[in-house]
């Protein structure tokens, strides 16, 4: 879940990280550096409206092995 955020900051910013992760995915190398770099800062900022109780949710619905949850009690 997000907070702090309206339907429409919430909606650019995660269109916003999907074609970062595209551009990673398909794009030139000069792209993915770029990417690389705004990758980093869109982290940064989603991590700052999303609630950590919703990433272990969606870890445990995902069947997470007990390895990638200590991976994202790491990230968080």
């Amino acid at each position: 879940m997000l907070f702090g955020l309206d339907q429409m900051e919430a909606g650019m910013l995660l269109t916003k990280y999907c074609l970062v992760l595209s551009m990673l995915t398909h794009g030139s190398e000069q792209q993915k550096r770029f990417a690389k770099e705004e990758l980093v800062l869109l982290e940064q900022e989603l991590m700052k409206h999303l609630d950590p109780a919703a990433i272990k949710m969606a870890a445990l619905t995902l069947d997470f092995t007990q390895e990638e949850m200590d991976l994202l009690e790491i990230a968080v």
